[in-house]
C-alpha cells in the first residue's frame, strides 16, 4: 500500500504531480500557482493555484524549423 506524504499548510493544499525525468515542476511566487510542465509541455500543462479559478491545463505544441518556432498551438484539455 502506497501512502502519499506531503507538508499540510493549510486546509485546501495545492497538489501536483512530482517531478520526474518526464515531469517538471516550477513555482510562480507572484502568482502563488505550481506549474507541471509534461514532456516539454507536449503531454501537457497543468497550472494550479490557491483557488479553482486560478486552476488550468492544457496542452502547448511548437513546431520548429532550423531550431526557430515558426508556430505554436495551444488547445484547452
Amino acid at each position: 500500500m502506497s501512502e502519499e506524504h506531503y507538508l499540510e499548510l493549510c486546509e485546501n493544499p495545492v497538489q501536483f504531480e512530482h517531478a520526474s525525468s518526464v515531469n517538471n515542476v516550477f513555482f510562480d511566487e507572484a502568482n502563488k500557482q505550481v506549474f507541471a510542465v509534461r514532456s516539454g509541455g507536449a503531454t501537457g500543462v497543468v497550472v494550479k493555484g490557491p483557488d479553482d479559478k486560478s486552476s488550468v491545463a492544457f496542452r502547448y505544441f511548437c513546431i520548429l524549423k532550423s531550431h526557430h518556432m515558426i508556430s505554436y498551438v495551444k488547445s484547452e484539455s
